[in-house]
C-alpha cells in the first residue's frame, strides 16, 4: 500500500481513508463511542465470527472474535 498519496490514516480512535472517516467503537453512527455502543459491542462481547450475534464492526483487531483485545479497543475509545 503506497501510503505517500495521503489516502490512508490512521490516528487512535479514527480511520480515515479518502476522506471518509469512521470512529472506532461508534456503532450507533452519532459521531461519539458513548453508553449506547457500549450496550452493542457487550451484546457481541464473547461472539465467533459465524456465531449468532457476531458483530463484524465489534471485532476490532479483526481476530474473528469479539474479545478482551476487542475491549481493550473500545475502551481506549470510549468517551471520545
Amino acid at each position: 500500500m503506497d501510503l505517500a498519496g495521503g489516502d490512508f490514516r490512521v490516528y487512535p480512535g479514527f480511520l480515515a481513508l479518502r476522506g471518509i472517516t469512521v470512529k472506532t467503537g461508534d456503532f450507533d453512527g452519532d459521531g461519539e463511542t458513548g453508553f449506547q455502543d457500549f450496550l452493542v459491542f457487550a451484546a457481541a462481547f464473547g461472539t465467533l465470527t459465524g456465531d449468532e450475534g457476531f458483530l463484524r464492526a465489534a471485532d476490532l483487531d479483526r481476530s474473528g472474535d469479539v474479545g478482551f483485545s476487542d475491549f481493550l479497543l473500545f475502551a481506549a475509545a470510549f468517551g471520545t
